[in-house]
């Protein structure tokens, strides 16, 4: 099946999964969790469980991923995931540090130090609070591309199959389920992504069941990472509602929402699901990853200034709109000029470096 049909069907999936994220926040964590004033008892019981957006997030990462090695050295691969991530996550911490500095009421505070940290991606790894919430999902993500930057150095020396790579990973993440492992070994160190293993494993098992077809070791492999993501969101569910007022997540919804992520990947490795396959859904999955960055901690602070003005659903539509909006505006004025840049002036100097090692 051809790559570009896969990629518009993983676009719309993108974007379901920011705006099911956006939801969960402004109808309901947060207000849970003290930073946004207003609450949406009609439609939280249901809009909670959008934070399934981010296992889905995980997912496609992990389909993606693969996409993105094939044929590609370690330096590609690691220029295509800084000029990925950074130009426009470099923009949407300066303006959420902006914003709160000057309108975070008591709800936010920020200084300079968490911005400059924040700067570099690395800020949970060195103990430095995220600037807006929803930034811990990418330490998660630097963390599988590390693992998947070491698998490609190991094979500049030595060929390793993806599948054995995939399997011992496997192996290793069914353990952390079923066996203690001490916090601070070097496994858990560089295999455990907080838990969250077997939906990147999901995606990459999936690709390449479209890939090489339907063969039982995929199929086997699949099944124990829905039974993992099983055990992981019953952990997740038993913390939710301890952390949001002791409020209900139902696991019986948890087991057919991670049914429906597993039943609905499998089907587009089969290319059953022609119906989203729409060029249009490429404009939807842009949007994704700036929505994503933007929406949370800004989206709280307009809801804080403006609910005693304006109907709170009114405000609800207005405040999608208006970040489907930014995103659009940050995707093409920051984003891809950005990126185009940084990816020239990183290979300028891997040019420059390569001249010097040859004139040594």
């Amino acid at each position: 099946m051809a790559d570009t049909i896969r990629f518009y069907q993983i676009d719309f999936l993108r974007f379901i999964a920011a705006l099911s994220v956006l939801l969960f926040h402004y109808t309901f964590h947060g207000y849970t969790y003290n930073e946004s004033e207003i609450y949406y008892p009609e439609i939280a019981s249901v809009l909670k469980y959008g934070y399934f957006g981010v296992h889905l997030f995980f997912i496609i990462s992990g389909y993606v991923i693969l996409l993105s090695i094939n044929d590609r050295n370690t330096f590609n691969f690691i220029k295509s995931r800084i000029t990925r991530l950074y130009p426009a996550y470099w923009f949407c911490v300066t303006l959420t540090f902006l914003c709160i500095y000057f309108f975070g009421q008591s709800y936010f505070s920020v200084n300079f130090k968490d911005y400059i940290t924040n700067l570099t991606m690395f800020q949970q790894i060195v103990g430095v609070k995220h600037i807006d919430g929803v930034y811990w999902t990418l330490t998660i993500e630097l963390k599988f591309y590390s693992l998947i930057t070491i698998y490609l150095l190991i094979n500049y020396f030595k060929k390793i199959n993806i599948d054995y790579f995939v399997a011992i990973w496997l192996l290793i993440t069914l353990s952390f389920n079923f066996f203690q492992v001490e916090k601070f070994t070097l496994i858990n160190l560089f295999l455990n992504l907080y838990g969250y293993n077997s939906l990147f494993l999901a995606g990459m098992i999936i690709y390449r069941i479209q890939k090489n077809g339907n063969k039982l070791l995929y199929i086997i492999e699949l099944f124990l990472c829905f039974i993992s993501s099983i055990l992981l969101a019953e952990r997740e569910a038993v913390y939710l509602s301890l952390h949001h007022h002791e409020v209900y997540i139902s696991k019986t919804v948890v087991y057919i929402l991670f049914i429906i992520f597993y039943i609905v990947f499998y089907l587009i490795s089969q290319n059953k699901l022609k119906v989203l396959n729409k060029s249009y859904f490429l404009k939807l999955g842009l949007l994704t990853y700036p929505l994503y960055l933007i929406h949370q901690n800004i989206g709280y602070m307009i809801i804080n200034h403006l609910h005693q003005y304006i109907n709170k659903y009114l405000l609800l539509i207005l405040l999608i709109c208006f970040m489907l909006f930014l995103a659009y505006l940050i995707n093409n004025k920051v984003e891809k000029p950005f990126s185009k840049f940084l990816k020239e002036k990183i290979e300028t100097l891997r040019d420059s470096f390569k001249g010097k090692l040859s004139l040594k």
